[in-house]
């Protein structure tokens, strides 16, 4: 990873944990809008990844497209179908984009496997790390909202951090940890 790739990865990253920061301070600020948040997420997360994209186009790289399809597709459907309104669509929904983000996760990984590097096995452990944070996120969306922007906050601001170790991950072996 060249070193403006890895600066506008992290600055992107730091803009996940920074939404994650201002979603667990919500409720506090009595922002309980949890329709709102959840469309804030995804369209930030997909403008990040819009922008990823954008900047590693010519590295053919389609993983950070693929996590901006899912993510506004997600964002229009939240505004043809409300799926914020019960905690049980919540959750489904935001299962459905664990589930495709994690198969993006899954094809960079493998990415790796396929050039004989071992920064797949850390990809793997962030798959992991990613799936099983969002599925505990998901399993305990049936409190009040206050708790659920609490949880989608803690989720958020944990993606970012996986995020910005994977940028470190890349930029300080270069993809070829053998």
């Amino acid at each position: 990873m060249k070193k403006q790739d890895f600066i506008n990865s992290i600055g992107c990253s730091i803009v996940i944990i920074f939404l994650g920061a201002l979603m667990i301070c919500a409720p506090l600020l009595e922002v309980t809008n949890i329709t709102f948040l959840y469309r804030l997420f995804f369209g930030v997360y997909g403008v990040i990844q819009l922008g990823q994209f954008l900047i590693l186009y010519k590295k053919k790289d389609y993983t950070n497209f693929f996590a901006f399809a899912v993510s506004f597709g997600l964002l229009i459907a939240s505004f043809i179908w409300n799926l914020v309104e019960s905690p049980k669509s919540l959750a489904f929904s935001l299962l459905v984009w664990i589930a495709v983000i994690s198969l993006v996760k899954l094809k960079k990984a493998d990415y790796y496997h396929d050039r004989k590097s071992r920064v797949w096995c850390m990809e793997v452990c962030y798959l992991c790390i990613f799936l099983l944070s969002g599925l505990l996120t998901c399993l305990n969306f049936a409190y009040q909202v206050d708790t659920q922007i609490l949880l989608l906050g803690f989720f958020v601001f944990i993606s970012g951090i996986l995020e910005t170790s994977e940028a470190f991950l890349l930029y300080l072996t270069k993809g070829k940890l053998k």
